[in-house]
């Protein structure tokens, strides 16, 4: 019985949660206040989170160094990192922390109850008990400090937080984003910038630090949230462990509110370009309103949709009439609801400033055109539909983030500020009231009243600099030599004795003690099979259906694989530009507007997509795709399917004005793309200089194709007429009806009938055969170095083992742990001061180490090139051995959706791969040994002695070491 008092906390109240499928149990602490919500269901995925509301002070990163800290050791666990034993050697299906603007949070989630009762207790004595209160260096490493190894190198700061946001904020889109709350809300905390401004950063002492832990990290600011089938009352005694140690505090935060504007502002900031670049058409530019605040879950809802409506595609008529209007690329925005005061933002991409004005009256125009002749009623009910859709399916499927730790963040939303847990979680009663009031000008008077006649808005402009990065640089290096020319000798010497304390204290491996006291799972939690995915496969003559069984609460998920080795090297790039146009161009029977109305009220979403399925590296078979797929209740599956041929055979891809647009859209998304996952992206480059299937996918959707885009972009007047020509070309080879492949997913009946409706689509297809055709593109070594305006590198070296005789064992899969959570980790990270260092190792044969965020470029590639001498020198203990082969299997059994099921299952078709290569796989996992991983190391030497490294990074670091490099050159064009 849980609707009682237990455990010194008092039972509030109970609520039914359908839409989530749960029951609510709210208790308070009777001592501290502190509130804890257990979102009761049969989900067997357990998850617990806890958090604090988090107000910061100033820019220097307090919020966010405190959350990666309090996980570097506490009372209980005094291992330097216990978070990192814990992704060693736990089950865990999630395991993070996250710091907002306002907020910091900290879940876990596991299936496996006494994992799960692991994670808890190690997070709890994390964040109550941490050991930075004692152990200074715990900032030092964190956050920052100034590092000086020998007195007569430069003086450095170095940091894991200030590399991060180094990282972060060099980034043009980041640093738009960076602006809007302190130029909207600038009497508040969110004039501030709770992640740090690396300039702030070296601001923040020990005694601030500490400060503001003792006061914020107390049960009386603490919101928990339990969720899944567990047992509750027993998880409730071990937090009351923690909050009976407290009394009551009164914590007020007096900050949240902003006194609403009189009159819209204006901001004008820059960013830095690399020497080279051209700053035509590079500016941001974003005009953005505080809307309301975060207590009232209608509004959230209702915004979500009208985003969907002004913003949600091309041809959305906000999104269509800033397009049209030549001022810019691309269109972003939205909405975003995770602080007090939500935002709505329209923000411009490669536009320029005198721009601005142009800008404000497009918005205005077509809001008011908007409000007077009103929106379509289907493009209203579609809207209502694409959302309904949404919640059902995030509610009813797992996917990458635990459902509890989405419902976790979600309650956060109002329930911080005072409203009630519940308000987003009860999203169907928001949905029928405003489909109820759709028709009467709800939307319309939405636009209106928070849009239309909000004066507390601003417009923000991002204009670029060439130079600005190296200025600030030299800035920064001017401003540490003096002060390093301050200090006397005995200062430069403490200074060098602080840095060469922390250089041992990261050396120094925790005692087998402390490691001791870290809860671990054993041998015997690991499932001993592997995942059984049954797949059907029905073959014609032309035609193979593959189909997946599942719950899938309704829903169907249809995919057509359609064969790109028909298609010549040369036309690849347009092929692969076909995704970007098909579903955003008119077709034969629906404007656009029309196309994306169907779409939306009938579908969760068509897509097209190019792949290249690899069965093996090492004897160069692989299999190029060009992908329909889409996703619909059971009762649309005929309607489905008749959008994904009207898309696939029908889309006018010669409209001239249609395909520059998208080209422009195109090239600005692959740049944002790069910058964001810079990391990805020097992985995939370096993987094209040893095997083909890798450089085929570069022409698809890396380097290569951005390079194909950008110079049509460039030179567009010249050459559009001839890439429409290409576009036709390669069109008429990929859809044709010669060994298709039609997958399905989701329940029997519903795949008959999408079997039933592929037949009209099957029969429309051109019968014609076409050739393989030869891939001409050159495999080879080039040791790029790609020059940015960003502060930091992302540094990636490796090569394939099959090339190099051995064959993928699953002990491969053991030795990524303990790169990535051991060596890369302690070296790239805590050592090298870079936010991550991974180790990048697929089934495939495929080794590497890639760096994130990283200061480093040279010293990152000499740490690669020491791997084998790890793995040589690998003696574990037994404990620390059984650890990590755990934390191997948290990796390799992630929880599924059922379409993500699907997808693993038509992968293992397409590469020929069964249940017991699967199995297999794990048993050799299982038959790990120490040894194993050492007599690996002549292996790994082979692997760095290709000397096969990509660099992604700031342009004067890469030119500083040039003489390493095959290329340098700017990544964008």
């Amino acid at each position: 019985m849980l609707e009682k008092s237990m455990h010194h906390f008092q039972f509030i109240e109970t609520k039914e949660l359908p839409d989530i499928q749960s029951t609510a149990y709210l208790y308070r602490h009777e001592k501290t206040g502190g509130e804890v919500l257990y979102l009761k269901n049969k989900d067997d995925n357990k998850t617990f989170t806890i958090s604090f509301a988090t107000p910061p002070y100033d820019d220097n990163g307090i919020c966010h160094i405190i959350e990666h800290s309090v996980l570097n050791g506490s009372k209980k666990y005094p291992t330097k990192e216990p978070f990192v034993e814990l992704l060693k050697g736990s089950l865990n299906t999630f395991l993070n922390a996250m710091t907002y603007s306002d907020k910091t949070v900290y879940p876990v989630a596991s299936r496996n109850e006494k994992d799960f009762s692991n994670l808890m207790s190690v997070y709890l004595d994390a964040v109550f008990n941490p050991n930075f209160y004692h152990d200074k260096q715990i900032l030092m490493q964190e956050g920052w400090h100034y590092h000086l190894e020998n007195k007569e190198d430069d003086l450095i700061y170095k940091g894991v937080v200030y590399n991060e946001m180094r990282g972060a904020f060099s980034q043009p889109e980041s640093e738009l984003y960076r602006l809007m709350e302190p130029t909207l809300y600038p009497d508040t905390i969110y004039q501030h910038i709770s992640g740090g401004m690396p300039e702030s950063i070296p601001t923040l002492t020990q005694e601030k630090f500490t400060a503001f832990h003792k006061a914020y990290y107390h049960p009386s600011n603490a919101k928990v949230i339990l969720y899944g089938e567990m047992d509750f009352e027993k998880h409730l005694a071990e937090i009351a462990e923690y909050f009976d140690e407290y009394n009551y505090k009164k914590i007020q935060f007096t900050y949240f509110e902003q006194e609403p504007f009189h009159e819209e502002r204006e901001r004008h900031e820059y960013y830095s370009l690399s020497k080279g670049e051209d700053p035509k058409d590079k500016t941001l530019m974003s005009k953005v309103w505080s809307i309301g605040n975060s207590l009232y879950g209608e509004q959230a809802i209702a915004f979500g949709i009208l985003e969907e409506l002004l913003l949600g595609s091309n041809v959305s008529p906000l999104k269509k009439a800033l397009l049209k209007s030549g001022l810019c690329s691309d269109v972003m925005g939205g909405y975003g609801s995770y602080m007090y005061h939500p935002m709505f933002e329209v923000t411009l991409k490669d536009t320029n400033p005198e721009a601005k004005d142009e800008f404000k009256q497009i918005i205005t125009t077509e809001l008011e055109r908007l409000v007077k002749e009103g929106i379509p009623e289907k493009a209203l009910q579609a809207a209502l539909n694409k959302a309904a859709f949404r919640f059902k399916e995030a509610t009813a499927l797992e996917g990458g983030t635990p459902k509890g730790v989405a419902y976790g963040l979600t309650s956060l939303t109002s329930w911080l500020y005072g409203g009630s847990p519940y308000t987003f979680l009860e999203f169907q009663k928001y949905l029928d009231k405003i489909n109820e009031e759709k028709a009467n000008g709800y939307f319309e008077n939405l636009i209106q009243n928070y849009l239309l006649d909000n004066k507390h808005a601003a417009v923000i402009t991002l204009e670029p600099q060439v130079g600005l990065g190296d200025e600030r640089e030299k800035a920064l290096a001017d401003k540490l030599q003096a002060y390093k020319e301050s200090l006397t000798d005995e200062e430069l010497d403490q200074l060098v004795d602080n840095t060469r304390a922390l250089l041992k204290r990261q050396e120094t491996p925790d005692s087998a003690e402390d490691l001791a006291k870290i809860p671990m799972l054993s041998r015997k939690d690991i499932k001993a099979d592997a995942l059984e995915l049954p797949l059907t496969v029905e073959e014609t003559e032309d035609v193979t259906y593959l189909y997946y069984e599942d719950f899938t609460a309704g829903i169907g998920y249809a995919k057509y694989y359609f064969d790109l080795s028909v298609v010549p090297t040369h036309l690849l790039p347009a092929a692969s530009f076909l995704t970007e146009l098909l579903g955003e161009v008119a077709t034969t029977h629906y404007s656009e507007e029309e196309l994306s109305t169907e779409i939306d009220f009938y579908t969760g979403g068509v897509a097209t997509n190019t792949a290249v399925i690899v069965e093996s590296v090492e004897d160069n078979t692989y299999y190029p795709k060009f992908t329909v797929s889409g996703k619909a209740l059971a009762e649309y599956t005929d309607k489905l399917v008749a959008l994904m041929q009207e898309i696939s055979l029908h889309s006018k891809i010669t409209d001239e004005a249609k395909v520059k647009e998208i080209l422009l859209n195109t090239k600005s998304a692959l740049e944002t793309n790069f910058n964001y996952g810079a990391h990805v992206a020097a992985q995939k480059r370096l993987e094209s200089y040893f095997s083909e299937s890798a450089k085929y996918y570069q022409i698809l959707e890396g380097v290569d194709y951005y390079d194909y885009i950008a110079d049509v972009v460039n030179d567009i007047d010249n050459k559009l007429a001839g890439f429409i020509e290409e576009l036709v070309a390669a069109s008429k080879l990929i859809f044709t009806s010669h060994n298709v492949v039609a997958t399905f997913t989701g329940a029997t009946k519903d795949f008959q009938n999408f079997k039933q409706a592929s037949e009209d689509f099957f029969k429309a297809l051109s019968t014609e055969q076409y050739a393989v055709q030869p891939f001409t593109a050159e495999v080879k070594i080039l040791n790029e170095g790609f020059k940015t305006a960003q502060e930091i590198q992302y540094v990636a070296k490796g090569y394939n083992q099959t090339l190099l005789g051995t064959p993928f064992n699953g002990q491969n899969l053991f030795m990524k742990t303990i790169l990535g959570l051991d060596y890369f980790w302690n070296s790239v990270r805590v050592k090298g001061g870079a936010y991550g260092g991974m180790s990048m190792v697929d089934q495939l044969g495929n080794v590497s180490g890639v760096s994130y965020r990283d200061p480093n470029l040279v010293e990152t590639l000499a740490i690669y090139d020491k791997t084998a001498d790890y793995l040589a020198n690998y003696h574990p203990t037994e404990e620390e051995f059984e650890k990590n082969l755990i934390g191997t299997f948290s990796g390799v059994d992630r929880p599924l959706s059922a379409s993500q099921k699907g997808r693993i299952a038509f992968n293992r078709y397409f590469t020929h791969k069964t249940r017991e290569d699967a199995q297999q796989i794990r048993n050799e996992i299982l038959a790990t040994t120490p040894e194993k991983i050492r007599n690996y190391a002549p292996v790994m030497q082979k692997i760095m002695d290709q000397n096969a490294f990509v660099v992604i990074g700031n342009a004067q670091k890469v030119e500083n070491n040039k003489e390493i490099f095959g290329t340098v050159r700017n990544l964008f064009k």
